[in-house]
């Protein structure tokens, strides 16, 4: 649902039946706290909710480096940069390996509008992992504010995997280099995937 590889509103509500059952079956479990409360930020748009029950999951067990960088991007979400970035390198130092905190720490650097840490940040990282989706849609979404379309361009066609946030930005680096029949083709994705019941309000209103 967050992916966007199936309908939000066919898989949300099961997993919120799952969660809820699985709190009820063990109130201590730090990880079905997190599941509520990435269900209440990312179906429900309930960032308080959703800060709260991620909070109270990292009061159970805080070595959790998925529920720090949840709480980074729902703090972000609610325009709190500095508590975002402070999650946010929190999380990477618990899982200094793995590229998907580090290449968010990047997003919420450029989200911050610190472009040249983000770029630091997640150009050195596309060198050592550039096969990671995620990771080149950040960089792209990076060059796009940069005013840098080509290089998004060149990240991003050929590439058809689904991320977070992630159909409307060919089209608007189509957009930005004045390739105007690409990037109405670029709009036109959002909109059919609209139609299909996924999640692209913000993609739409991107492009």
């Amino acid at each position: 649902g967050v992916f966007g590889l199936r309908p939000p509103q066919s898989v949300f509500p099961r997993a919120d039946f799952e969660a809820q059952r699985a709190v009820e079956l063990e109130q201590g479990l730090a990880e079905a706290h997190l599941s509520l409360g990435h269900i209440k930020a990312q179906f429900h748009r309930n960032w308080r909710e959703a800060e709260r029950l991620y909070r109270y999951s990292l009061s159970l067990r805080s070595d959790q480096a998925r529920g720090r960088l949840l709480l980074a991007n729902c703090l972000m979400m609610q325009g709190r940069t500095e508590e975002a970035l402070a999650e946010g390198r929190w999380s990477r130092l618990i899982e200094p390996a793995d590229v998907t905190y580090a290449a968010n720490l990047g997003m919420l650097l450029m989200f911050s509008r610190r472009l040249d840490l983000a770029y630091e940040q997640l150009n050195g990282l596309f060198v050592t992992a550039p096969n990671s989706p995620l990771l080149r849609h950040h960089l792209a979404r990076l060059h796009v504010l940069r005013g840098e379309p080509r290089e998004a361009i060149g990240l991003l066609e050929g590439n058809d995997a689904r991320v977070p946030g992630s159909f409307s930005n060919l089209g608007r680096a189509y957009a930005l280099a004045g390739r105007a029949s690409e990037a109405r083709t670029g709009i036109e994705r959002p909109r059919t995937l609209g139609a299909e019941a996924f999640g692209v309000g913000v993609d739409a209103a991107l492009t």
